[in-house]
């Protein structure tokens, strides 16, 4: 089920310089993914929220693009990004990352990386993110 005109629309809310607008519209673009619409278009700026000042934001684009991952959509165009905040302060957003990490394309140009990424995620404080981390590392061995 597609509605380019409606995700036309919602993906214009990404840019808002409002941040309680930027990160709705993350969790409205959850909610289309849960409703098998193709989201893919809002990626890109997904990404580039990823780097957002506010905390809140960066977590919900992590949240939107966690959920394509979990539901099988390539992320990507995301690993750079993901891996870069998988260092964040925030063990909830890092828990977040791992879990779309976890679901990464191991085919993507960055999948170099995840071993040196998947022993610094083993080492953390979080146990979710350990388990991601765990969970990913016995993925690219299977």
């Amino acid at each position: 089920m597609t509605r380019p005109a409606e995700l036309t629309k919602t993906i214009s809310g990404l840019w808002s310089e409002d941040a309680n607008v930027r990160e709705a519209t993350c969790d409205v673009l959850v909610g289309m993914a849960i409703e098998n619409v193709d989201i893919r278009s809002a990626q890109p700026a997904l990404v580039w929220l990823m780097g957002d000042p506010e905390p809140a934001v960066r977590l919900a684009a992590v949240r939107a693009t966690e959920m394509r991952a979990e539901l099988g959509c390539d992320v990507g165009l995301a690993v750079p990004a993901l891996i870069e905040l998988a260092s964040d302060e925030s063990d909830e957003l890092r828990a977040c990352v791992w879990r779309a990490l976890r679901y990464a394309n191991e085919r993507t140009p960055f999948a170099q990386r995840l071993p040196a990424l998947i022993e610094r995620g083993l080492s953390d404080r979080d146990p979710r993110v350990v388990e991601q981390a765990r969970a990913l590392r016995d993925r690219s061995h299977s």
